[in-house]
């Protein structure tokens, strides 16, 4: 009876997303008061989901913040956890919760305490009060999840100037260092004038400490630029060399001229991890384009692989690399070829001349997974793709056929040219091909108009799979247009 009972009254909430414009207020009033007494039921399951639902419900349900509050006293921890977190859904509507929250920052349950200081950091500048207990929190509570959730809490109850003062005094207590630089780090750009001392925790002994010293430099972004120097050093260190190269991306292109240097290096580790940096700084990087485009024929398949992959983040920019890429597509190691289909598709528009190379080399490999990619290249590469693919429609082989259909589909309303190779292909011989065409012709819209009578004609073909794309190409062409037989 119970579970019936709890349908009944919420059934309104469900039938559509709680946040849909199709729950009226009128709706959401009556939801409201239903969960609010449930947040009494006997049953702590029921409580704990109660709460949740209504902070699905966000600021609508703010005149449950007093049960809410009351909630957050509940013998269950789910319930308490649960209460939490509705108000801070509900947000600063909810900040007369603002002292009972801050009481459950003691909480004996970490679930309980880092949704307490995550629902006061949802609540912004009207939590100020609860600074002073975050900061204590985020460097002594006895678990690391619940520090991170205070630190976090203190960066958008903002402004964090008292809190980097703070945590830079603690970084002086070796037992408070490591929760003091990850929560310096939750600081993000704030905690710029923490970036002098991170730079000694690099070098420090105890690998958390230099990890989290490595993580919270590249947080604090741009204003860590005087530390690329000896983050640069550190892509030697096999424990935290990965972490250094993500944290310079995130500094920025201040760091790009080091990364380049380092290309030259003779770690492979370093190499590597400067081509994922720069790969990561994307078009900013484009200066380490010529040296990434020498490093597509190292002799380690590793290195050939890793600069394709960091050429290819760069995008269009990266065009120069195009004729080296065409040559590694057919590379003896599978990993290269696949790196070189992503960077190509990657590089768009701008790979056009990669084109004959993707169709007569990538999709005629025997992995499938560049195969695959090589077909999705083509798709990203768009427009100056499509006369090459329509050509492929021609082959005596059904598998060419099919493939050529599917991208030209998958392509959409760039692959306008190929309409009327994509008509004859409807009266295929394999009805997978016709399939595939009708299916592509919908793809490309109004603008193929002139497939209509064809389509019409497929819709009634013997074919299940025929008919059913020919149905979706005729909703899809004649969107705008009542009349099937008019075409567009």
């Amino acid at each position: 009876m119970r579970g019936w009972v709890v349908v009944a009254v919420t059934w309104p909430l469900l039938s559509a997303p709680l946040w849909s414009p199709a729950v009226r207020a009128s709706d959401q009033a009556v939801g409201v008061l239903a969960l609010t007494k449930r947040l009494k039921d006997d049953d702590g399951g029921f409580r704990s989901l109660a709460a949740y639902a209504l902070g699905q419900l966000g600021p609508a349900a703010q005149d449950a913040v007093p049960d809410l509050i009351e909630a957050l006293q509940d013998s269950s921890y789910k319930v308490r956890s649960s209460a939490a977190y509705a108000l801070g859904r509900i947000g600063p509507a909810a900040q007369s919760a603002v002292p009972a929250l801050i009481s459950r920052i003691g909480d004996e349950q970490q679930e309980v305490r880092s949704s307490a200081a995550a629902a006061l950091g949802e609540m912004g500048p009207a939590a100020q009060d609860a600074v002073p207990r975050l900061l204590a929190a985020a460097l002594h509570d006895g678990d690391s999840r619940a520090r991170l959730s205070m630190a976090l809490a203190v960066n958008r109850i903002g402004p964090v100037d008292e809190a980097v003062t703070y945590f830079i005094k603690a970084l002086q207590d070796e037992h408070l260092r490591t929760p003091a630089v990850v929560a310096l780090g939750q600081c993000g750009p704030g905690a710029k004038d923490a970036v002098p001392y991170l730079i000694k925790f690099l070098q420090d002994q105890d690998f958390r400490v230099r990890s989290s010293a490595v993580s919270a430099l590249g947080r604090i972004g741009l204003h860590a630029e005087r530390a690329v120097p000896e983050l640069i050093k550190l892509l030697r260190d096999r424990d935290v060399g990965k972490q250094a190269a993500f944290a310079l991306s995130k500094i920025g292109v201040s760091a790009v001229p080091a990364l380049v240097e380092s290309l030259h290096d003779d770690d492979r580790n370093v190499v590597r991890h400067s081509m994922y940096a720069l790969g990561e700084l994307g078009p900013h990087a484009k200066e380490s384009v010529p040296t990434l485009v020498k490093s597509l024929y190292d002799e380690d398949p590793q290195m050939r692989s890793a600069a394709a992959q960091a050429v290819g983040r760069m995008g269009s920019i990266a065009q120069e690399a195009v004729p080296s890429l065409n040559e590694r597509l057919q590379d003896k190691d599978a990993r290269v070829r696949l790196s070189t289909v992503i960077a190509l598709g990657n590089i768009g528009p701008a790979a056009h001349r990669a084109v004959p190379a993707l169709i007569e080399t990538a999709l005629q490999d025997a992995n499938f997974q560049v195969r695959g990619r090589g077909a999705s290249a083509l798709v990203q590469i768009g427009r100056p793709a499509v006369p090459a693919v329509g050509r492929e429609l021609e082959p005596t082989d059904p598998h060419v056929r099919r493939w050529a259909t599917r991208v030209l589909g998958q392509m959409g309303p760039v692959a306008l040219e190929a309409v009327p190779a994509l008509i004859e292909s409807l009266e295929d011989v394999d009805k997978r091909v016709c399939s595939s065409a009708a299916y592509a012709l919908g793809r490309i819209g109004p603008a193929a108009g002139q497939a209509v009578p064809r389509l019409i004609e497929a819709a009634q073909d013997n074919d299940k799979a025929l008919r059913a794309s020919a149905v979706y190409a005729l909703g899809q062409i004649q969107r705008d247009d009542e009349d099937p037989g008019k075409g567009s």
